[in-house]
């Protein structure tokens, strides 16, 4: 279980579950130059939108964070899906 508070997602296995569904907005995360390469992934997860951040390697998937998307997340979200 990740450590709670207002804007994590409560379970890794909600963030599995928003990366491996069919039903997000997904888009590369280059804000800044990470060394790695980065994506966000948005989803309506019980009533809220959730951003995943994650870095795709060679072998898996690392989540870097979880949370409740804020207010201009959510309407990007809404617009685009």
């Amino acid at each position: 279980m990740v450590p709670t508070s207002r804007n994590t997602v409560t379970h890794l296995a909600d963030a599995q579950e928003v990366i491996e569904s069919r039903r997000t907005l997904t888009f590369d995360d280059n804000r800044f130059d990470y060394g790695e390469v980065r994506f966000a992934t948005m989803r309506l997860l019980s009533d809220m939108v959730v951003v995943i951040v994650a870095a795709d390697t060679e072998s898996e998937i690392g989540v870097i964070s979880t949370r409740k998307a804020d207010k201009h997340e959510q309407k990007i979200y809404f617009e685009h899906s």
